[in-house]
């Protein structure tokens, strides 16, 4: 029915019923598995035009909807696709905006292309846009969750202990998740560094540093029970 009123350019029932759909208590995967059959179909000089539109109806589901969209386009123009990330976001002007989008984007980025992603995300972290920054913590934490290597994960935590300094509460919660999952994943990176305890980490930083060991343990007793 999409496809339909697309060819027939019916523009405002296409866009009245994808809207339809964001505004309604979907479920994430559903709302991705629209996108991903959408993005099959729709010309490629559309994508950006459905992107913002889609964005603008400023709905929850907007986000994940956009999000795997804007996924689908890394292996054709991973910057651009970036590029569409960070405006969604700034758009959106949310955490949920930024965490739904920075995940799907910046973090599986960093997973399947990491030698292009990874300096634009370390562009991002620098950013003077709080949920850019903010967007680089909830990338680490989707990337290590879901298997970055450790050297990498590394690389992520370096950035991340750049800012220790940071003070706005948004960019603050990013880092700390991120943070948070490396410790759970790599609790050895903290040891190694002599960090495992926080030590000479500001206090909103230490703390999430010892969540995520405390979590290694937790993580560690669960693998070797199903080994058993």
């Amino acid at each position: 029915m999409l496809k339909e009123e697309w060819e027939n350019e019916n523009f405002t029932q296409y866009y009245g019923q994808i809207e339809q759909v964001v505004s309604s208590k979907v479920k994430f995967p559903s709302l991705e598995k629209l996108a991903a059959s959408i993005h099959s179909w729709l010309p490629e000089d559309a994508v950006q035009s459905v992107v913002e539109t889609v964005i603008k109806m400023d709905q929850i589901g907007s986000y994940p909807f956009c999000g795997k969209f804007i996924q689908l386009e890394m292996s054709k123009d991973l910057l651009s696709a970036f590029r569409l990330a960070a405006w969604s976001i700034h758009t959106g002007n949310v955490w949920y905006a930024c965490d739904t989008i920075s995940e799907r984007v910046y973090g599986v980025g960093l997973l399947e292309y990491w030698d292009i992603a990874f300096p634009l995300v370390k562009q991002l972290s620098k950013s003077k846009n709080h949920w850019d920054r903010r967007g680089v913590g909830v990338a680490t934490h989707l990337a290590v969750k879901w298997g970055l290597e450790k050297e990498k994960a590394e690389k992520l935590l370096d950035l991340a202990l750049e800012r220790k300094n940071a003070t706005h509460h948004e960019e603050k919660t990013g880092i700390g998740w991120g943070m948070k999952t490396i410790g759970k994943f790599y609790p050895e990176i903290y040891q190694d560094r002599s960090l495992e305890k926080g030590q000479g980490l500001p206090a909103w930083m230490a703390s999430k540093v010892k969540k995520g060991m405390a979590l290694s343990q937790i993580h560690k007793a669960k693998l070797s029970q199903k080994k058993g």
